[in-house]
């Protein structure tokens, strides 16, 4: 059987590895300088976190709070790891402290 295109495809790391920032933005450009020697920690942080979570997954608020992350920080974090394959967003949702809905991620076996 031959493998589909998408079972081809590699996880990719989004934005050449660094944190993305908002072009045209020095306050973004500066945030992004700022957090870039510890991006690589709190993503390992994070997925560890989720993994340790199994296929109850994790929403973003509940690693923030678990993890001590800020919203900004955390949710930027998540989106990397989703954007480079290793974790994913499930169909499912749970309330945040708020009480909005937020989706659930979890680490994909890679």
């Amino acid at each position: 059987m031959q493998p589909s295109l998408f079972d081809t495809l590699t996880p990719r790391e989004p934005y050449n590895g660094e944190p993305p920032h908002v072009a045209g933005s020095e306050t973004s450009l500066e945030a992004a300088e700022f957090i870039k020697p510890n991006k690589v920690a709190m993503e390992q942080k994070i997925l560890r976190f989720i993994k340790e979570r199994g296929e109850e997954g994790a929403i973003c608020d509940e690693i923030e709070a678990s993890l001590g992350f800020k919203h900004q920080t955390c949710s930027a974090r998540v989106r990397g790891l989703y954007l480079s394959g290793k974790i994913e967003k499930t169909k499912h949702k749970r309330r945040t402290r708020s009480g909005c809905n937020a989706a659930v991620y979890i680490a994909r076996a890679l």
